[in-house]
């Protein structure tokens, strides 16, 4: 099911598709927002990150061309995750990022959008470059997903 993605906040991204999926199925559902954030573009592309181009070489491809007169390479990938109770016609949003920097050029197979070139804090390889159980340790969904974890442990949402 396609959900248009009209919010303007990664938060309000999630909300609206955890939302849709839970009142199309009567269950519970979790849906997630995100994007890259560079400061010398001003924080974009943002929650547009998927919108820059068709495809992911595409997306890497533009964020490159903007960022080749760039000296400043902070960049954060952030994160929204939103659980959605239709009974209650509750929601439950957390927020995750993970700083780092662009990298000048494309390192890496492993991930996808814009993994190849974006290098998190305290690394020299890029996502596209670093295994799997490192990112999934670090990422912006990790901290997003770990503070849904600590929430949903220490409150019952269910009767």
């Amino acid at each position: 099911m396609e959900v248009e993605e009209d919010g303007s906040t990664y938060s309000a991204n999630a909300r609206l598709k955890a939302r849709a999926w839970a009142f199309a199925t009567g269950l519970p559902a979790l849906a997630d927002d995100s994007g890259v954030e560079v400061r010398a573009l001003d924080w974009r592309p943002g929650i547009y990150s998927a919108r820059m181009a068709e495809t992911d070489e595409g997306r890497v491809r533009w964020l490159l061309e903007a960022m080749s007169e760039e000296e400043d390479r902070y960049a954060r990938y952030a994160a929204a995750f939103a659980l959605y109770f239709p009974e209650e016609q509750f929601c439950l949003i957390t927020e995750g990022e993970c700083p780092g920097r662009i990298a000048p050029a494309p390192l890496g197979t492993r991930g996808f959008g814009y993994d190849p070139v974006f290098s998190p804090e305290g690394f020299n390889e890029t996502f596209g470059q670093i295994p799997d159980g490192i990112k999934r340790r670090i990422s912006h969904r990790a901290v997003a997903g770990y503070k849904m974890l600590d929430i949903l442990s220490r409150i019952s949402v269910i009767k």
